[in-house]
């Protein structure tokens, strides 16, 4: 389990009315989420601790 929590929940069209006018691309990752990121992140911090 890790000792972090990296999950945030954002609302799509909320994020779609924020960057209309701007020139900010709004990108989703397939599934939905960004577990297998959140995973590789978790396992390079575990290891940079594991170190020091």
């Amino acid at each position: 389990m890790p000792m972090w929590s990296t999950r945030f929940y954002l609302n799509y069209e909320e994020n779609l009315e924020q960057i209309k006018s701007t020139e900010v691309e709004l990108i989703t990752l397939s599934g939905g989420h960004m577990s297998s990121i959140e995973s590789q992140a978790e396992t390079v911090l575990a290891d940079f601790f594991k170190r020091i």
